[in-house]
This record gives structure tokens, C-alpha cells and sequence, in this order.
């Protein structure tokens, strides 16, 4: 699973087809956890973790409001079977997200290792495993139809490009674009 980006960064995950669930936009969103694995994997090796965790779970609980409820409109317009568990464990993974996200603001906060252990964890089991049963219950070029204004646009990043947005939110973490 181990790689570089092209600047010779090293990853944790690299994007593989394998990991698609047949819908570009979700793939998409799908991309920005990888983005996020890899970001904190960076933080330790570069010794970066306090600067980063905080960043990172920002953006994990922004992701997790967006997406979930992204992939349960689609999941619900093509009247996807497990849609009620897939519901709950979304329902799981918010509690968990946010749960790790007040951890992280204690002084006592969990360590960049246990993080990443979590979105790894996540990764693995939800992406790979939990969404891939509806794969083939939509269409590539779908959208949700009723996608939040304030949702964040569902974009792929290489992870060079990652690095340098957490960089820069570093340097004025009042920025949120």
C-alpha cells in the first residue's frame, strides 16, 4: 500500500482502482480520506503531529457531515438494500469522528499515531469493504441531487497538494478558504 507522490513524499494508501465504487464523485470524496491518511502519516514522519492533528480532524469531521450524507441520497434514490445499516454504521463513524476530535483538543490528546490508526482502520473496513456493496447500484456521472451548498467541493488532491493546503493552514489556521 506504501508509495511516494511524484515530489517523493511518502504515502500510506495510493489510490487504486480497485478501491472505486463506481461513482466519480465518490471516488472523489473517497480520495480526500486517503489524502487525509497520508497527511498524518507524513505529520509523524516529519514530526509534524501536534501542528497537523488538529487540521486533519477538521477536515475529517467536515468530511464526514458531507459525505455520509451524500452517499445515503444516492443510496436511498436507487433503493439500496442495506442502506438502514449502512445508515447506523455512518452513525458510528460521526460519533467516533467527533469524538476523536474533542480527544484531540485536551491536553491529553491522542497521539498522530493513534489517528492514523483510526482513518487507516476506516479506510480499510468502511471504504474498501462497507461501501463497495453499493457499487453496483449506481451510475458513474451521479451526483447527489441534493449536495449542501456548504458542502466541500469533492475534489481530488495529490497528496503534494495536500501537504501544501495543511502547510499553509499552518501558518493561519483562521484560513478556511
Amino acid at each position: 500500500m506504501t508509495g511516494q507522490t511524484d515530489t517523493g513524499c511518502p504515502t500510506l494508501i495510493q489510490w487504486q482502482p480497485y478501491y472505486s465504487v463506481g461513482n466519480r464523485y465518490l471516488d472523489n470524496q473517497h480520495r480526500q480520506i486517503i489524502s487525509l491518511v497520508n497527511r498524518t502519516y507524513q505529520s509523524i514522519l516529519l514530526g509534524e503531529e501536534k501542528e497537523t492533528l488538529r487540521t486533519v480532524m477538521r477536515r475529517l469531521v467536515d468530511y464526514v457531515d458531507h459525505h455520509f450524507h451524500d452517499e445515503e441520497i444516492l443510496m436511498q434514490k436507487h433503493d439500496f438494500p442495506g442502506l438502514e445499516s449502512h445508515r447506523a454504521e455512518h452513525s458510528r463513524l460521526t460519533k467516533d469522528t467527533h469524538d476523536l476530535q474533542r480527544a484531540c483538543l485536551q491536553d491529553d490528546s491522542p497521539s498522530a499515531q493513534e489517528v492514523l490508526s483510526f482513518l487507516k482502520q476506516w479506510f480499510l473496513t468502511h471504504v474498501i469493504g462497507d461501501d463497495k456493496q453499493y457499487a453496483s447500484y449506481l451510475s458513474e456521472d451521479e451526483v447527489p441531487v441534493e449536495v449542501s451548498a456548504s458542502a466541500p467541493k469533492a475534489e481530488a488532491f495529490s497528496t503534494a497538494e495536500v501537504l501544501e493546503r495543511f502547510r499553509k493552514e499552518q501558518e493561519d489556521p483562521t484560513d478556511d478558504e
